[in-house]
Order: structure tokens, then C-alpha cells, then sequence
């Protein structure tokens, strides 16, 4: 770094500020939602702020606010979609919310997403009112020109492949079909889809070179490109890919202009500090690490496979050496055949991104050359997807390793970075071959050694894991074996959309579960089946269901008999469960206690599957929404079969409902714990205060996911320890 000194001052610079930050956190900046806002959180406020940002969605219209110099910033939602222009200020009526952090380990957390934009809080406008029409010219009119070139790319396009290219040129992902956006991100190329700084690179140092030559002038050509980057950057937001684009752009415009050698690693080290200061709290998001990553790679790693062959593939091999940690970190699996994948999408991205441009220019004169210029769009994008289910379809397409701890990434990156630099050792005699081939050799090992501890995970034996998960209003248990097999227990949730993929998933994956051995449901309620049902239709793209595991048929609903319908067409085997039955991986038991065959005739919450869960010591019992005559005929089943058992923790019935748990029934099973899962300021008013009282009476002790988020017990060496997850 020598010759390196404004690369050298940036660099110490991000070190000190990286330390400050792991170790002080937010102590070193203002609490974005001031104390007298959150007094104010659940209650209907007025507020008035200068609209910043807009973006429409089908049925409403988001508004971005600046509130004051001295508060946060906050997101008003507007489903009357009003006439309101970017600069216009305007007063809003409504019940101000804060945002959620996660409630379940590997669980997305909106709270830290919106403070990385310095959001504080959110409301819904019940009466919206512009009291200045004094607008932004520039804003307004990138955001309307935003709008009409995504209607251009649809109308050409179509839905499908005009909302993809909206993804890529113009930031627009909201438009994309979901199936195509996951399918992208499982086979790792769904950087593609973004407005990254490759595209930002292709676009503004084309721009450059263009009018450079047109120009026959530097300074013209420059100034050019940096005001075309600029105004596109305001168009589609300034994200943290976006402002490192234009840093190190700025920095290449810079070295030419004033006939220097342009630096990347003095601009990219730049770009890093720049950021940190626009916003701290990018240092913990992995769009950051994946950004800033990337580059590293091509900068550092890639010199030292330049006397090789396929010069691509190196590269690609580079960046995922690099990015596996973060891609491991932030999405929980790997995807093998990405780098094989990337050899056909980036080539072909620059392709894409031309006829897109061009397609979108000839439109406005010649709509029917402007389609035949989309049609090239199409066939990529054809490509692209053929190429990911070609992928899935191989063995080991997918790899799920949950979320490693950080002393592993750190270890990693220690003998990564310590092979990269025995390989890029000058020699000192040019014609020494076996040192070569003797610091290539020690080189891979490093690297294997770096990729075995980050990888691997010793599974400790005798132990089990059972995670009571927060899905809102429903219910949803993991449990893990002594010997790795995995259980899931009911999973739905009548007031959390999309439970299944937002909720029950990201846990799943950051646990190391990509499959599910057994998945039991104990009724047909929606609350108890809707995330399984999610799950089935995403065996593609999901967690994988090994078996689904119903009560006996002759209590079947008809949700329940659509369900193992569904199973059976994505081709998962169904089993039925009845009283006695019981399934065992070491010391592990999982009994049918009810129902029986023929034993209730009726459906629904009294002919809940009931199942007894032992390992060694400790018992738990788990009786889904179980009430009425149910419950009686539960009570007889453990006075009499059950008389000996002492059970260690209960999974009380129907959330906490009044009309279940009662005297007589704890009086019999008299737990020492109890969990409800409900959610918080449910409708129904889960748990019942009279539960509640109950159970205390009965001397449980209560873990509930409105207070603790997920619930996990750990049972070791006939001891268990009990967790909340907030």
C-alpha cells in the first residue's frame, strides 16, 4: 500500500469505524424513533412532511416523508392513491405503527430494514391532505419517466418478461413474477435482478465511451456520464450498490480527466468510507458485504488464475470463493451450480440490458420494431430460466447450511486471504516450478480447511431440539432428533400472510433444514395447515416435505382431505396416524395418544390429533386445538394409559382459548410448563384471561411467542433449558 495512500488512510478509516460499530452499535447514533413517537405508536396521530418518494403499487400508493430535521423519516400508505407530487407537503390522519423486528431466528426484520433508510415508523392514512403543491421539477420528473418506461417495457414485453426487464433497468421489482424472482435467487444468480453496480457500470461507462468518441473529448464525455448516472440513479433510488457504482465512477472519470491511472482498490476502499458515513447501519446489511464483495474478488482473487484458460470461469470461481459466507449468512444455502450458471447470465446481461435500452427508444417512434427488439429480451430470459430448472434438476442443486457463526466466517476469511497471498508471492526465480506447484498445493489446502470449517457442523447426539415458532395467530413446531431427523408439527396462521414462506421457511433454512422427514397436521383449520400447504406448492423452490403425517381419515374435513390431495400431486406420501401409534429415532418417541379409528365421529378442534412426545426423561405433550368432548376423552386417555406420566411441559390447546385447558384437564396432566402460541393483539383475545389463571393455579410456569417470540427447549442428558428468542 506504499504507493496506495489515500487507499491506505480509507481503509484505516473503515477499520476504526467497523470496530466502533461492532462494539458500540447504536450507541453511536440517534435512536430513530424519538421517545415521544413511540408513546404514540397504536394511536391515530396528524402529522405533516414533504413527500420525498413514491411508489405505487395495484390497490395503494407508498409515500415516503421527511418530518423534520429533528425526527425520522416515515412511510405513509395511501389506498385512495390521491394526486400527490414528489416536494409536495402534505398532512396525514391516521394510526401510527412501528415497524416489527424478527420474531423467529432467520426471520426477516423489517424494524432494521427501514432504519438502514432512517425510517422510523408507518401509518395508514385514513385522511390525506396536500397543503403545499409546490413540487421537486427534477424528482417528478424522473419518477414519471420512471413510471412511463415501465408501462413501455409491460405493453412491449408483456406482464412477465416487461416486469423482469422493469426489475433490471429500472429498480421496479414489485411488478416481477414471484415464481421467476425465487427460481432466479435459488440458483444464485438473482443479483441479475437488481440494479447492481455491474449494471450501473455497463450503463454509465458506456454512456462515457460513447460520447467520448462521438465528442473527441474527455472532459465532455465525462461530464456527460457522471450527469446521465446521476439522474438515472435518482430515478431508481439510491441504494448502497448504486452510490458505490458512482463513487468509483466518479473516481475513473477523475484519473482520466487529470491523465492519472485509475486505482480501483483506492476507489473502491473510498466507496466503503463514503457509504459508512451516507449510512452506518449498511455495515451490517449483506446487500453491503455482497456489493463490496464481489469487487474484492475481481480485484484481489482473480490475478491470480490470469495466466489461465476461460478467463470467465475464473472469475465467477473468484467472486463465489469470496461471497460464500455472506450468501450463506444472508440466504442460509449455496447454490452449487451458480457459478456454472453465471458463465451464460453475465455475457448475456449486457445483451439484455442493450436491447432493453434500445427496445424502450424505438418503441416511442416505431412500436412494432421497438416489440421485434423485445423479442431478443424474451429469448433470454427463456434461456435463463431453462438453464435454473435444468440446474434444480441436478443432484446437489441446492445446499442448505443454515447460518454460520461468525468465528467461522472470520476463519474462513483467515485462510482464504492467507492462500491468496502464498499465490501471489512474486517468485524469485522465474523458473521454479516446484515452488509453484508447492504454494498452488498448500493454497487449495488453506482454502478446504477454510471451506470444512465453515461448512461442516458436528451433530451432537443425544440431544434434541423443539422450537415452538411464532407465526402470529396459529401454530408451528420444529423438532430436531438425536439422530437429525426432523418434525414439523401443524403450521398455519390466520393473521400472518404467507406464513409458511416468510416465517416457518427462513427458520427452517437457517437452522440447516432444507427437508422435513415428518410433518404432522393435527386438524383442518387454517390457522394449523395454511404455511403447510404453502410448503407443499413450493417443493421446487422450498423446504422439501418428506412424508405428511394426518389423523385417521374418518376425521378428515375437507381442508384436510384437499390437503392430502395436493400432497399426493407434488408427489409426497401421505400416512394416516391413530391412537397407539408411535414413531421412535433413538430414545426419541413420538405417540398417538387420539384419535382412534372410529373413536369420534365428529371434525375439527375435538378430533385434534393429540401426540405424546418422550426422550428419556422428559415428556411433552402436544394436543393441538383440542377442546369439548375431545378433551374429556383426552383426560380419560392419561388417567388411565398416561397415569404414570409426568409431564414436563404442555403445548396448550387452541392458543390459550377459554374453551379449552380446563381445571380437570390440568388437574390430570398437571404440567410443569406451559406454551401457547398466539398472536400478539389477536382478535380473539388469545390466551383467555380464565387460561391463563388456570394454568397458573396448576402451578405451570407460561412461555408464550406474544412475549418471547420462537420458544425453544433444549433436552440434554435428562436436563432441559428453555429459550425465548426476543
Amino acid at each position: 500500500m506504499r504507493n496506495r495512500p489515500l487507499c491506505s488512510v480509507c481503509l484505516m478509516v473503515f477499520l476504526i469505524f467497523s470496530i466502533g460499530m461492532t462494539a458500540g452499535g447504536s450507541r453511536f447514533f440517534r435512536e430513530l424513533v424519538p421517545p415521544e413517537m413511540k408513546k404514540q405508536a397504536g394511536k391515530e396521530v396528524q402529522i405533516t412532511g414533504q413527500v420525498y418518494q413514491i411508489e405505487v403499487r395495484e390497490s395503494y400508493q407508498i409515500l415516503y416523508l421527511i418530518l423534520s430535521k429533528k425526527t425520522s423519516r416515515i412511510l405513509v400508505y395511501d389506498d385512495a392513491k390521491q394526486p400527490v407530487q414528489i416536494g409536495n407537503k402534505v398532512n396525514v390522519k391516521g394510526e401510527l405503527s412501528l415497524f416489527e423486528e424478527a420474531r423467529n431466528p432467520g426471520n426477516f426484520n423489517q424494524k432494521f430494514y427501514y432504519e438502514k433508510q432512517k425510517i422510523g415508523a408507518f401509518l395508514w392514512a385514513e385522511a390525506l391532505r396536500v397543503t403545499d403543491r409546490e413540487s421537486n421539477p427534477l424528482k417528478q420528473g424522473l419518477y414519471e419517466l420512471r413510471q412511463k418506461w415501465k408501462r413501455i417495457l409491460i405493453d412491449a414485453a408483456g406482464e412477465e418478461d416487461g416486469g423482469a426487464l422493469a426489475a433490471i433497468l429500472l429498480g421496479e421489482k414489485q411488478g416481477m413474477d414471484r415464481e421467476i424472482r425465487e427460481l432466479y435467487q435459488v440458483n444464485g444468480i438473482a443479483h441479475v435482478l437488481a440494479v447492481s453496480g455491474l449494471h450501473l457500470s455497463f450503463l454509465g461507462v458506456g454512456v462515457y465511451h460513447l460520447l467520448r468518441r462521438i465528442t473527441g473529448s474527455y472532459t465532455v464525455g465525462g461530464l456527460a456520464g457522471i450527469l446521465f448516472l446521476s439522474a438515472y440513479i435518482l430515478m431508481i433510488g439510491m441504494t448502497v450498490s448504486a452510490f458505490r457504482a458512482m463513487v468509483m465512477f466518479l473516481f475513473r472519470i477523475g484519473a482520466d480527466l487529470s491523465g492519472r491511472h485509475y486505482d480501483s482498490p483506492t476507489a473502491l476502499a473510498a466507496a466503503a468510507v463514503i457509504v459508512c458515513l451516507w449510512r452506518p447501519l449498511s455495515l451490517y446489511d449483506s446487500g453491503f458485504w455482497l456489493s463490496f464483495g464481489a469487487l474484492i474478488a475481481i480485484i484481489f482473487i482473480l490475478p491470480i488464475f490470469k495466466n489461465l484458460p476461460a478467463q470467465s470461469l475464473w472469475a465467477s470461481v473468484s467472486v463465489n470463493l469470496f461471497l460464500l459466507p455472506i450468501l450463506m449468512y444472508s440466504f442460509y444455502e449455496f447454490p452449487i451450480y451458480g457459478v456454472f450458471l453465471n458463465l451464460i447470465i453475465i455475457p448475456l446481461l449486457s445483451v439484455l440490458m442493450a436491447a432493453g435500452l434500445t427496445g424502450t427508444m424505438i418503441s416511442l417512434f416505431w412500436e412494432h420494431v421497438g416489440e421485434a427488439i423485445f423479442l431478443c429480451c424474451r429469448i433470454i430470459f427463456r434461456v435463463y430460466e431453462h438453464s435454473c430448472e435444468a440446474a434444480l434438476r441436478l443432484p446437489f442443486a441446492r445446499v442448505v447450511t443454515g447460518q454460520p457463526a461468525i468465528w467461522k466466517i472470520l476463519f474462513y476469511y483467515v485462510f482464504l486471504f492467507a492462500a491468496v497471498l502464498l499465490l501471489r508471492k512474486k517468485e524469485e526465480n522465474k523458473g521454479e516450478k516446484r515452488s509453484r506447484k508447492r504454494r498452488g498445493f498448500l493454497s487449495v489446502l488453506l482454502v478446504s480447511i477454510g471451506m470444512t470449517i465453515l461448512l461442516f457442523t458436528i451433530q451432537v447426539k443425544d440431544k434434541i431440539t423443539i422450537t415452538m415458532l411464532d407465526v402470529g395467530q396459529g401454530d408451528g413446531l420444529v423438532i430436531r432428533g438425536p439422530e437429525g431427523k426432523t418434525y414439523f408439527m401443524d403450521g398455519g396462521s390466520s393473521d400472518v400472510k404467507k406464513v409458511g414462506e416468510y416465517r416457518i421457511e427462513p427458520y427452517l433454512l437457517s437452522q440447516g433444514i432444507g427437508s422435513l422427514d415428518y410433518v404432522f397436521v393435527s386438524h383442518g383449520d387454517q390457522d394449523h395447515i395454511s404455511g403447510i400447504r404453502e410448503m407443499v406448492q413450493r417443493q421446487k423452490t422450498g423446504v422439501t416435505i418428506k412424508r405428511l403425517v394426518l389423523p385417521t381419515q374418518t376425521v378428515w374435513d375437507d381442508a384436510l382431505k384437499e390437503l392430502a390431495e395436493l400432497a399426493a400431486e407434488e408427489g409426497i406420501p401421505v400416512f394416516t396416524m391413530e391412537k397407539g401409534q408411535c414413531l421412535t429415532e433413538g430414545k426419541l418417541s413420538l405417540t398417538c395418544i387420539q384419535p382412534g379409528k372410529g373413536e369420534m365421529e365428529e371434525t375439527g378442534n375435538s378430533a385434534s390429533l393429540v401426540l405424546a412426545l418422550r426422550y428419556g426423561d422428559f415428556d411433552m405433550l402436544f394436543t393441538g386445538d383440542v377442546e369439548g368432548e375431545g378433551e374429556k376423552r383426552l383426560v380419560g386417555h392419561l388417567q388411565g394409559e398416561y397415569s404414570e406420566c409426568v409431564w414436563d411441559v404442555l403445548k396448550t390447546a387452541h392458543h390459550g382459548s377459554g374453551n379449552s385447558t380446563t381445571e380437570e384437564f390440568l388437574k390430570t396432566a398437571a404440567p410443569q410448563y406451559a406454551f401457547i402460541s398466539a398472536g400478539e393483539n389477536n382478535s380473539y383475545g388469545h390466551p383467555h384471561k380464565e387460561t391463563l389463571e388456570r394454568l397458573k393455579d396448576a402451578g405451570a410456569i407460561i412461555y408464550s411467542t406474544q412475549e418471547e417470540g420462537a420458544v425453544t427447549i433444549v433436552v440434554s442428558e435428562g436436563e432441559f433449558t428453555i429459550s425465548g428468542f426476543k
